[in-house]
């Protein structure tokens, strides 16, 4: 019995895998059609101000040293289409998300960003200050009520902390 299923189970993957090289992994994710063509595609950062941080950062190496960072930018990405034929759109993100959720769907066909590209508007997808891409300010929190209340030994959240001399 222990064969059988065995030999069920390859015969499954192997089927499987036939019908995904036969298809040409096109079934992956979806397309609006053709290749993507661009006149310009990049990214920049907006604004940004250096400062101290006694974290250590990363490098290409590994863990940099603590030293200066850059703090407060915003991520850019753009797109240009080859043919421009549309005003400028600006994707801003909301909530805890980042500017990624514009570029796919979840089951992984093409975004909200790419549609308008092949549609001929130039697109602009940022992340905000602090958020995915534009990096994180390490030093934040730091100030907080709940890293207050750790540092002076309470253990629960901030608004159930005793307060200083009373029992």
């Amino acid at each position: 019995m222990a064969g059988f299923m065995q030999n069920s189970s390859s015969a499954a993957t192997a089927l499987m895998l036939a019908a995904l090289l036969a298809s040409g992994g096109t079934g992956m994710a979806g397309s609006l059609g053709g290749p993507l063509e661009l006149q310009d595609e990049g990214s920049f950062f907006v604004n940004g101000e250096l400062t101290h941080s006694s974290h250590p950062g990363t490098s290409v190496g590994g863990v940099a040293q603590p030293g200066t960072i850059t703090v407060k930018q915003m991520y850019v990405q753009y797109r240009i289409p080859k043919s421009v034929s549309r005003p400028a759109i600006v994707m801003v993100h909301g909530s805890g998300h980042t500017g990624a959720t514009y570029e796919t769907t979840p089951d992984g066909r093409e975004g909200w960003a790419t549609y308008f590209v092949r549609k001929g508007f130039p697109v602009y997808v940022i992340d905000h200050s602090g958020r995915g891409r534009s990096g994180f300010d390490r030093r934040c929190g730091r100030n907080t009520r709940r890293a207050r209340a750790a540092r002076s030994g309470c253990r629960a959240a901030p608004p159930h902390c005793p307060r200083r001399g009373r029992g």
